[in-house]
């Protein structure tokens, strides 16, 4: 819901939804990796983390890669080659930091049950409009989550680990529209009452997060709750990176429409339809109260509580 409302309105509402673009023909040769197809390589490089624990971690990469590319997931020839050895470089400092991490963290914790209740009275009227005036429940399990050995430092200490597959800074400041599901699941987890911390390992740099408060989780929680209820039953205009771009300052427009260097948001079919340009996404003056209610707190989170650190420097102090 936070990263594309328009679809989930389009969808629950008006049972639409759009196809993903034509894969390549058969007989289209691809020389080079693009976007879409470069992260979902690498989400099947990464995936079974704990699968890693105590492997030769070059060693399961290497044979990652060659089943990718035997089965047509990297271009042919030298291009391939090259291709596998920047993946291989790229990769293997965020793997050897999550085995690093888990080794300390070796005990899994078990599935924790979150439940969020949200009254009718909670709702305001344009809430309620057009809905059952019903209350609301987020129902969800907490798991993934991991422990130190008992009697160890900050044994009491939930940890989450996560693996990422897009890059998570843009210069020198860390992309907060590629947080939002870490951001959820974090709030999950304080929410149901754990006290826990994290990592999220991406293919440039490692980011850390300190535990939040359970009443502050679950106050943004019931805000992403409502938000949800009300875009199933109208379209609600924002698009997260052109709202967190808005609230930095920086040209929400050209991260919405794009420009000759960078794609935009309103390349999804369903923004699309919807919010054909950035006018028409803040016509009714919704766009900017949306993003201060919904990726302000993600912002002051990713300002105040995230430490930015090298994959590199982290493993050796790990290890140490």
């Amino acid at each position: 819901m936070l990263r594309n409302p328009a679809r989930l309105y389009l969808r629950t509402a008006l049972g639409v939804a759009f196809d993903e673009a034509d894969p390549l023909p058969e007989d289209d040769e691809a020389f080079a990796l693009r976007g879409l197809e470069r992260h979902r390589l690498v989400q099947e490089l990464l995936r079974d983390p704990r699968a890693m624990v105590g492997q030769d971690l070059d060693a399961l990469l290497q044979a990652r890669l060659q089943r990718a590319g035997a089965s047509g997931l990297l271009p042919l020839g030298g291009p391939g080659a090259w291709a596998a050895e920047q993946l291989r470089h790229e990769l293997a400092p965020a793997l050897r930091c999550w085995a690093a991490l888990a080794a300390l963290h070796p005990r899994d914790l078990p599935r924790l049950a979150l439940r969020l209740d949200l009254d009718a009275q909670d709702l305001d009227a344009q809430d309620l409009q057009g809905g059952t005036g019903q209350a609301t429940a987020l129902e969800d399990w907490i798991d993934g989550l991991r422990q130190g050995a008992e009697g160890a430092a900050g044994a009491g200490v939930a940890l989450r680990l996560e693996l990422g597959a897009s890059r998570l800074l843009q210069g020198r400041q860390v992309r907060v529209d590629r947080l939002l599901g870490t951001w959820v699941r974090m709030l999950g987890a304080a929410a149901a009452g754990l006290r826990a911390e994290g990592y999220l390992l991406g293919p440039d740099v490692a980011l850390h997060w300190s535990a939040l408060e359970p009443s502050a989780a679950r106050e943004r929680l019931a805000e992403l709750l409502r938000a949800w209820r009300l875009a199933r039953l109208q379209p609600l205009p924002w698009a997260p990176r052109s709202a967190i771009e808005h609230l930095r300052g920086k040209p929400a427009r050209v991260a919405y429409e794009g420009s000759r260097h960078a794609r935009g948001e309103r390349e999804d079919p369903c923004l699309a339809r919807l919010y054909p340009d950035f006018d028409a996404l803040r016509a009714d003056g919704r766009f900017e109260s949306f993003a201060r209610q919904l990726f302000q707190p993600v912002c002051d989170w990713a300002q105040a509580r995230l430490r930015v650190l090298d994959p590199v420097e982290l493993e050796h102090g790990l290890r140490r």
